[in-house]
């Protein structure tokens, strides 16, 4: 299938599992006009609201810590909820695939694997007479997340000269600079998220419906709102938060998202498709133009790397001990944060096999 493949399916999965949350958590069919509806609302949704497009999810490396680990969260999150609502009892077989699937979403990275654990534990107290099932999927993630955390590359790069000023400050400023500073920088880039939450709800109040929603979909849009915070909440520790990193924070208040249109939809009111078609007319012109803009982009980085790699390659077998490459340009992007990171890794000049590398910028 190869990396490209891989990537693709990996997504794939990721949006099939977001568009089927609330029909698991209600014990709804699966598959029907909703289920499409809400699919597309996921695949929308995750792209816009993406705080680095690229790099989460196109960069090989970085799929590999964002993207793959949320297709297994959801994988995990998927199946946990599926034996709690229809009320599976474990055996073997489903004990062992659910160790498999909650071990791999507990290892994954430190922001999804911490919230995850707090997911287990809220579900404790929300499915009672299960407690039994969700200590062996608690203890199984946490095992996970306790080895990725004590891994000793993290403490390693904790000692790296450039995060020195971050480690002398006192507890307390690192408090205030992350609670009044980093998080609002971070979540600022995710309103269409939050125009469509808003939406949905306010929505509730104007629509004539007979009937109340499941109170389900409040009950888990208010859950994955919470993990959302949570999960950049628990940044406060770490020196730095890259964008990608709020890949974590997408997918639950995506989650949040979805969960808010699925309540519309789940009306018996004639008006509810005017709203959704609404939300489409606002959601399709504006990813049409990040998609169109995106790829090419994609297209001209791929033209550039030919290039960088034909006089690389030149250099070499002129025997020159250096080669200078031009640097990247990107074109127009709805979102500047998708860009691709610009970093070069001094390493670069031995896996060309120059024994120097003149790495300096310089424009086509």
């Amino acid at each position: 299938m190869g990396l490209y493949g891989n990537k693709f399916f990996c997504f794939l999965v990721l949006m099939i599992n977001m568009s089927i949350f609330p029909q698991i958590v209600t014990n709804d069919k699966v598959i029907n006009l909703n289920t499409t509806i809400t699919l597309w609302f996921s695949f929308f949704l995750y792209w816009l609201c993406n705080p680095n497009l690229s790099q989460t999810s196109f960069w090989l490396v970085g799929s590999a810590n964002y993207l793959y680990p949320i297709m297994w969260a959801s994988s995990y999150l998927i199946y946990i909820l599926y034996i709690l609502e229809i009320n599976i009892k474990l055996n073997l077989n489903k004990t062992i695939f659910l160790c498999i699937l909650g071990f791999l979403a507990g290892l994954s990275n430190e922001a999804v694997g911490i919230s995850i654990v707090f997911l287990n534990f809220i579900l404790f107290f929300i499915y009672k007479n299960q407690r039994k099932t969700i200590i062996i999927s608690l203890l199984v993630v946490l095992f996970g997340f306790l080895i990725l955390y004590f891994a000793p590359g993290n403490f390693e790069r904790l000692k790296h000269p450039d995060f020195a000023n971050w480690r002398n400050l006192p507890t307390y400023m690192k408090i205030i600079n992350h609670f009044f500073h980093r998080i609002p920088d971070a979540i600022s880039g995710f309103w269409l998220a939050f125009f469509i939450i808003i939406s949905s709800f306010f929505s509730l109040f104007i629509l004539k419906n007979k009937d109340k929603p499941n109170e389900k979909f409040f009950i888990f849009a208010f859950i994955f709102w919470v993990l959302s915070f949570f999960s950049i909440i628990v940044f406060v520790k770490s020196p730095a938060m890259p964008l990608r990193a709020l890949n974590t924070f997408n997918f639950f208040i995506v989650m949040t998202a979805i969960f808010s249109v699925y309540t519309i939809l789940s009306l018996n009111d004639k008006n509810k498709n005017l709203l959704i078609i609404s939300l489409f007319f606002i959601l399709v012109p504006y990813f049409a133009i990040s998609w169109s803009r995106f790829t090419y982009a994609v297209i001209q980085t791929d033209k550039q790397y030919q290039i960088r790699e034909e006089i690389l390659y030149a250099a070499k077998e002129k025997g020159e001990n250096e080669a200078q490459i031009p640097d990247w340009y990107f074109t127009k992007l709805v979102k500047d944060s998708d860009k691709l990171n610009l970093y070069r890794s001094p390493e670069m000049r031995q896996y060309y096999g120059h024994r120097k590398n003149n790495l300096a910028t310089c424009k086509i």
